[in-house]
């Protein structure tokens, strides 16, 4: 009996690799809120990890941070600016990674979503009454994954100004946004900086 050589297109390989990174994303997130929803039904937020678990060794020496950095700090009613979300993973690479952007629906409301070029996919672009939602994920390129590391922008949200306010915040969300590294959330809550924006 002679052996069968299964050949694949291009076209079918990308889709495979496709599949196991969505499969992969999908998972961790599944996790990530499994424990999220046992926490709360303890009555408790935050599930406590013992050190003793996790070998020394594996623990980065630093975290990921995140900014939100607008292209004006004040703005005119019915004007629109943009806030730009910036992460600094240093040497960790990221798989995969949601962030959600809260604000005050009285002043505010995003018009658009711009991809950044930190990720190479970005699946999720939601605008929704009081937060934004956008989830990253590394890239396939000419048949190689490519999993992104270092400083970027993820996106710039463009924001019109409603109404006049001495200030109003665009605000990352510390408890749902997730910076997944190796199946581990390294988004240093710490390490986050919000925007501040005058209405006038």
């Amino acid at each position: 009996m002679l052996d069968q050589v299964v050949t694949l297109s291009k076209k079918q390989a990308r889709m495979i690799v496709l599949i196991l990174i969505l499969c992969f994303v999908a998972g961790f997130l599944l996790s990530y809120g499994y424990v999220k929803y046992v926490n709360q039904k303890k009555g408790s937020r935050n599930l406590a990890i013992q050190p003793t678990t996790v070998p020394s060794t594996t623990v980065p020496s630093s975290l990921a941070s995140l900014s939100l950095s607008g292209d004006r700090k004040i703005a005119e009613i019915g004007s629109t600016f943009s806030a730009e979300i910036q992460i600094d993973s240093e040497s960790m690479q990221v798989e995969a990674a949601d962030f959600v952007v809260r604000f005050d629906s009285r002043y505010l409301q995003p018009r658009e979503i711009r991809e950044g070029r930190f990720f190479g996919v970005l699946p999720v672009k939601t605008i929704e009454k009081d937060f934004v939602k956008i989830s990253g994920m590394a890239n396939l390129a000419n048949d190689t994954i490519i999993v992104p590391k270092g400083k970027g922008t993820v996106a710039s949200i463009i924001f019109e100004a409603l109404e006049a306010t001495e200030s109003t915040a665009v605000k990352i969300d510390r408890t749902e946004t997730v910076i997944a590294s190796s199946g581990k959330n390294i988004l240093d809550t710490k390490k986050i900086t919000d925007l501040n924006i005058e209405i006038k």
